[in-house]
């Protein structure tokens, strides 16, 4: 791996905070403040993780916008705007006095979350790299895990110790500075708009030869699909995590057992993008999520057939490399299945379906549990769409058009 200095180590410490701010706060703190909240507004659970559900939609929505919105000309303006909007709208979380504006709040942060997040994150990336692609995003996506398994218990003592509107400023004051990279530093979209070259070697990039337009009208509708599903599929595994302290339970464990599973999880999430990087950059992509279907996909079986306590601290472990494929899995493929001349096209829309799908993925979890007074259906569903998206990613590359 060529040495990162420079320009190129700006773009990479600004990219890793962005994602830090729009997934690891957004997203993987949001459930510390679930209960204070409802507690003192006087409101119901799910009326309140609501909120997530509301932000991650919109999110999608501002991540399809990204193509559209930036260009080389304007790339700091948006990235500054999107980024203080961001932090303010955390901050003004404090002041909610009701619900509504709580929903409000939340579509406004989740919308410029999705400008500063995964897309234009890797789509900069993209431009600025050449070599070593995988592991460079793996690092950038990686620090969203590390910033929630980090940020969540500080900002859940803060709740404790100050109440949860103090816990809100100090998210949007963590926002803030995790933009300020992005915003100060001299970086740019494109390395070309600064006078310099992408760090690399341009034959290691996977492209169509033709133009994002001309690439764009020849991606066919079936191709594109498939891609979705893989998004939806992959993603939709990622919300069975938020339920092992339940699923704990549902099979005779105390709560220790179920806590013991996520932070097993949480472990395997961070590692599993960077080792998930290093696997692509040396033997492809599609062979490294092959390996991760087959982990994951055995780590299911053996939640479903085995119900020892270490067992499922295991099988807890192989769950959370799933947390990469709609993530590093998921750009690394859209780039090589549908070349760089159509990314910021395809992916945006791959990206929708893969957040939509979490969005809704827990509750409906919860409503299958609800329905049959066990989480074995639910379970067993996530494993036949695991095994789906091996025969969609053997498709996928198949038809390839990159």
């Amino acid at each position: 791996m060529k040495k990162i200095r420079g320009k190129y180590l700006m773009v990479m410490i600004a990219m890793c905070g962005m994602t830090a701010a729009a997934l690891g706060i957004l997203t993987n703190t949001a459930g510390v403040f679930f209960t204070p909240v409802a507690e003192s507004l006087g409101v119901g659970r799910g009326n309140v993780s609501m909120t997530l559900t509301i932000s991650n939609l919109v999110f999608a929505a501002g991540g399809m916008l990204v193509p559209k919105v930036y260009t080389g000309k304007n790339f700091k303006k948006i990235l500054t705007v999107s980024g203080l909007v961001f932090a303010a709208s955390t901050c003004l979380l404090a002041a909610a006095p009701n619900l509504a504006v709580l929903y409000i709040l939340n579509a406004v942060r989740g919308i410029s979350a999705g400008l500063t997040g995964n897309v234009i994150v890797t789509m900069v990336i993209n431009n600025w790299f050449h070599s070593n692609v995988g592991v460079i995003t793996s690092i950038a996506m990686g620090c969203s895990g590390i910033c929630g398994a980090v940020l969540s218990p500080i900002l859940a003592s803060v709740i404790g110790r100050a109440g949860w509107r103090t816990g809100y400023l100090a998210a949007g004051i963590i926002v803030l500075l995790l933009e300020l990279p992005a915003i100060l530093l001299p970086i740019a979209y494109d390395p070309g708009d600064l006078g310099i070259t992408p760090l690399g070697d341009k034959s290691s990039v996977t492209d169509s030869g033709k133009s994002v337009e001309a690439g764009a009208a020849t991606v066919g509708a079936a191709l594109l699909l498939m891609g979705i599903l893989y998004g939806g599929f992959t993603s939709y595994v990622t919300s069975y995590p938020q339920h092992f302290p339940g699923i704990a339970g549902n099979f005779g464990h105390a709560a220790a057992v179920g806590s013991g599973m996520v932070s097993c999880c949480l472990v395997c999430n961070t590692c599993g993008k960077l080792i998930f990087g290093y696997l692509a950059d040396h033997f492809g992509a599609k062979k490294a999520a092959l390996l991760y279907v087959g982990i994951i996909s055995a780590g299911l079986l053996l939640l479903v057939t085995v119900h020892a306590a270490p067992v499922m601290l295991v099988s807890a472990a192989m769950i959370g490399f799933s947390y990469t494929l709609p993530t590093v899995g998921n750009v690394l493929i859209t780039k090589d299945v549908f070349g760089a001349g159509n990314y910021k096209n395809v992916f945006p829309k791959i990206n929708m379906s893969a957040t939509i799908t979490n969005a809704v993925g827990s509750s409906l979890v919860g409503y299958m549990y609800d329905g049959m007074g066990s989480y074995t259906f639910a379970l067993i569903l996530a494993l036949v769409m695991m095994i789906s998206v091996s025969g969609i990613v053997l498709t996928l590359y198949k038809n390839r058009i990159g």
